[in-house]
């Protein structure tokens, strides 16, 4: 069997409870200590407790620290349910709270269960003196269903395998297969480790992680219109699904991105992007002169709500000459 810790952000909720992971022990395996945290300052108590309750667990048995929580897009950190008013920071940069991670034991995982905000920053857990554990989470932003079987695979492979390097290399890869969070613009990567010497697997990440466009991976695209909507979604409450709806702006109102025809491993779509990530090349607010421009550049994926995906753009070039707009 797996012993294993969850400490969790308060509020995660699915049906109302906290989440799957939180909520469920996994059959056959024993949970040791489970918490969760409202504040900051909460954070670093229920990770050192979590680490003494591991601590109990004999030495040659594998065991697996759980964070469960929501990570703030493209920064690293993770979210507090805390308010700013409470006298908080407003989110938890893991760089910051390094030192709580310095009594892991021997033989653990920290699975960092948390959308790919919260990835970059993930190297800190092994940056505690005597702590350098592999760490496994997400790349792409997480569902519930996926997050819960990473989860108990996780549990299940480690208790057959024990924790190597290269074990947990070959589940990784089983999971880029088996999750079903897989989109076009999430490549193959969904899941990535570090192991503990620091590697990443898959290697190749852009600040520090993948979302999923790795650095052999550019991508051409056209600007193809401007965009003068303001993106909201909406969460449909019967069915739990995102769904995108638009706010027009007034008449000569500034514009709010761009859609590009996108062309990525022989596939042809569409890609709204914000305008920040084109700020650099467009001239005396100009916005209409960029259609038809021709750029390469690395990507990542920050939010994909139904067929509406976001990205920043990296290293962004103007290649060849502009094109007519079809």
């Amino acid at each position: 069997m797996t012993h294993y810790a969850i400490i969790e952000q308060y509020g995660i909720q699915k049906n109302g409870s906290q989440s799957e992971i939180y909520d469920k022990d996994v059959t056959g395996h024993v949970c040791v200590y489970k918490r969760t945290y409202r504040l900051g300052r909460e954070f670093d108590a229920c990770i050192e407790e979590a680490c003494a309750a591991l601590s109990g667990v004999a030495k040659d048995l594998p065991k697996v620290l759980v964070i469960s929580a929501h990570g703030h897009d493209g920064s690293g950190d993770l979210e507090i349910p805390g308010q700013k008013d409470d006298g908080d920071e407003e989110s938890i940069c893991l760089w910051q709270h390094a030192n709580a991670f310095q009594p892991i034991p021997d033989q653990t995982v920290v699975h960092l269960s948390s959308c790919y905000g919260a990835y970059p920053n993930a190297l800190a857990i092994q940056y505690a003196p005597h702590s350098a554990p592999p760490i496994i989470a997400p790349l792409v932003n997480i569902n519930f269903n996926d997050a819960t079987a990473l989860h108990t695979a996780l549990l299940m492979y480690i208790n057959e395998r024990g924790i190597v390097d290269a074990g947990l290399r070959e589940f990784v890869d089983q999971q880029q297969e088996a999750l079903s969070i897989h989109d076009t613009y999430c490549g193959r990567y969904v899941v990535g480790l570090i192991d503990r010497i620091g590697t990443q697997h898959p290697p190749g990440a852009v600040g520090g992680q993948l979302a999923a466009e790795v650095e052999r991976s550019r991508i051409i695209f056209v600007v193809e219109s401007v965009d003068y909507s303001t993106l909201s979604v909406k969460i449909d409450s019967s069915s739990e699904r995102a769904t995108n709806g638009f706010e027009y702006s007034p008449p000569g109102d500034v514009a709010k991105g761009f859609w590009l025809a996108v062309q990525s491993g022989g596939q042809h779509t569409r890609l709204r992007v914000p305008l920040g990530a084109l700020g650099d090349f467009i001239e005396s607010a100009e916005y209409e002169a960029m259609c038809g421009r021709r750029f390469c550049a690395l990507y990542q994926v920050a939010d994909i709500y139904g067929n509406d995906v976001r990205a920043e753009l990296l290293e962004v070039k103007e290649i060849g000459n502009r094109t007519n707009n079809s």
